[in-house]
């Protein structure tokens, strides 16, 4: 179901994600902000590409990182992040914005199919855009819910609302393809991972 919205998510979707980590100001109000991302999901169709940072230039080799250790989610999601902490691309309070959100909303961040997609807003600790994966040999799950197992956890770090746009694409055509999927899950070193994103964006 989670994938599905995201092969063609609509901006009554994409406004419902990100309408806890906003905040909408007098004289736009939820209608008009619908009407905004549908006209800009017509034109990014209609172009046919996106600007913006290309997901092999965020997920680069030092940020993609594989564990066979039990871990609770708290510290998935801390191992997950640690990348973008060792890069200076995000503060420590970052991570722990992100888990109170989990604590607060639930496991907002499973996007389905054992993935997991860990962000908080900007201004809660971002330096600069990144992003890093962990595959997780146990699966992990948040808040310790059996319906929401993890095995892949792929964090956001973002500086604004356009510049990490062209690599969410890309990511959101990955997991909505079962094929690259598979692969995905399967890898199991960065190498084989890089290679997967590239031949996604080779195909653009």
């Amino acid at each position: 179901l989670i994938l599905h919205y995201l092969a063609k998510p609509s901006a009554q979707t994409i406004l419902d994600s990100i309408e806890p980590y906003i905040i909408i100001k007098d004289p736009v109000n939820r209608q008009d902000l619908i009407k905004i991302i549908e006209k800009k999901l017509n034109r990014t169709r209609k172009e046919g590409k996106l600007s913006g940072v290309m997901l092999t230039d965020l997920l680069t080799k030092e940020k993609i990182r594989f564990t066979n250790k039990e871990l609770s989610w708290q510290e998935a999601i801390e191992l997950a992040a640690q990348p973008l902490l060792d890069k200076h691309e995000i503060e420590e309070r970052y991570i722990k914005a992100i888990i109170d959100k989990v604590e607060a909303f639930g496991p907002y961040i499973d996007l389905g199919l054992g993935i997991a997609l860990p962000h908080a807003r900007p201004e809660e600790g971002v330096k600069k855009l990144g992003m890093s994966f962990l595959r997780c040999e146990h699966p992990v799950k948040p808040m310790d819910d059996v319906k929401h197992e993890i095995k892949l956890f792929i964090v956001l770090a973002a500086i604004d609302n356009e510049t990490h746009l062209r690599a969410l694409s890309t990511l959101t055509k990955i997991l909505s393809n079962k094929e690259r999927l598979s692969q995905l899950l399967a890898a199991t070193n960065a190498a084989e991972v890089e290679q997967i994103l590239l031949e996604e964006e080779g195909e653009k």
